[in-house]
């Protein structure tokens, strides 16, 4: 093997999903993932930002901030997986797709959310 070869394994890393063989391509939460285990994980924690984003409770803003962080890394790495992949299946575009659909929705109310929070304040004040 050669020395640029030992650096370029190097620096690939496994999959964080306990037991999957295969090599990380994406980061998300301090993490790499294959594809498939990316996918995976976005979308379920995909469900739970869209049920904190959902909740009205004053009581959740570090849960608001920790949803925002994700959504941000999220859109950040589905962008990156897309630019950076050599080939992606069908299957894979359209989850890809999907999430980054999703996630760019709850961004968005997040954001609108945010706003009427504090325009409340605004209110409340004056």
């Amino acid at each position: 093997m050669s020395e640029k070869d030992e650096k370029q394994s190097a620096k690939r890393s496994e999959c964080g999903w306990a037991g999957c063989p295969s090599n990380g391509e994406v980061g998300l939460d301090e993490r790499q993932w294959c594809r498939g285990h990316f996918f995976r994980v976005a979308s379920k924690r995909l469900e739970g930002c869209r049920a904190i984003v959902g909740d009205l409770a004053e009581n959740r803003q570090q849960e608001l901030g920790a949803a925002a962080k994700f959504l941000t890394e999220l859109i950040g790495q589905s962008t990156s997986l897309a630019a950076s992949a050599q080939f992606l299946a069908p299957a894979e575009r359209e989850q890809l797709l999907e999430i980054s659909l999703a996630a760019a929705d709850c961004w968005k109310k997040l954001q609108d959310r945010g706003r009427s929070q504090r325009g409340k304040t605004a209110q409340i004040a004056q």
